[in-house]
């Protein structure tokens, strides 16, 4: 019996100091709970970039430690950076071209909203051409003229019949389209750009097709061009100079709804915008 007792006081004891410990555990977690320790802050700052904190509540404070943090880098705002010309400029005509890309934009904006006729090209800072800006006037080169395909082929003109058929289809079909003062297809078109010497210079021509196609504007459609520098753009096919492999009744257009290129045959009417070739920076 004494040795029973003897067990039951032992267990007895054990677990009153159980008790006390787990007690002991939680007032320890009340006393830290009300009572937080302050968070330390660090402030680093570099010549360049502006202050920056971060809190360091977790970490262990160790003596003569310095905290390491990465600074934010900021875009530089150094007036003297130069400015990347934008890839289209308007111009008025060829000599325009080396003082507007001297020019900044603000002012290159403000120049081309202040002329009247708004203004008759684009100079492409990418392709180093000139674009031709249709117009809105009812004169020959009014955005609704249409034109078919043709670029005749030098021959014997005294022996017209010696052409063969295969090079007439080549050349494309003369004068079908709809437009007023000049026969309505490219040739004539395109001659009549370069007799005017629209912009200063006289080598206008029809793009390629690829041309046509990089001018897509990413987000735009009907027109799917950069208005802001192409006004007066519809929203149709527009002849390439680039004509089709295997079929020479065929030309390439761009569709300007879409930006999207395929194959037509030349006596069919479409628009036209000429383009130049320069020498400029």
């Amino acid at each position: 019996m004494k040795r029973i007792r003897r067990r039951h006081k032992k267990e007895g004891i054990d677990a009153n100091r159980l008790y006390l410990a787990i007690l002991a555990s939680v007032l320890i977690a009340i006393i830290y709970g009300f009572f937080p320790t302050k968070p330390r802050v660090v402030e680093v700052t570099s010549d360049a970039n502006p202050p920056l904190a971060r809190s360091l509540s977790n970490e262990t404070e160790e003596p003569n430690k310095k905290a390491v943090v990465q600074p934010i880098l900021t875009p530089s705002t150094d007036a003297t950076t130069a400015e990347k010309p934008e890839r289209f400029i308007r111009i008025v005509d060829a000599q325009d071209i080396d003082r507007m890309l001297k020019t900044a934009s603000s002012e290159r904006q403000s120049q081309a909203n202040t002329r009247s006729d708004l203004w008759p090209c684009v100079y492409d800072h990418q392709l180093k051409v000139i674009w031709e800006i249709k117009k809105n006037d009812g004169g020959w080169q009014d955005k609704e003229f249409t034109y078919s395909w043709y670029f005749p082929v030098q021959a014997d003109s005294s022996n017209a019949a010696a052409v063969p058929a295969k090079v007439l289809l080549k050349q494309g079909r003369q004068d079908a389209g709809q437009c007023s003062y000049i026969h309505c297809d490219t040739d004539s078109y395109i001659q009549k750009l370069n007799q005017k010497s629209v912009c200063g210079v006289n080598n206008w021509r029809l793009p390629t097709e690829q041309e046509l196609r990089s001018l897509d504007h990413p987000t735009a459609y009907f027109p799917d061009i950069d208005t802001q520098y192409f006004p007066h753009t519809m929203s149709g096919a527009y002849w390439s100079i680039t004509e089709s492999q295997g079929n020479q009744r065929l030309a390439l257009v761009v569709d300007f709804s879409n930006n999207i290129g395929y194959q037509v045959e030349k006596r069919l009417p479409q628009f036209v915008r000429g383009v130049a070739d320069v020498t400029s920076p």
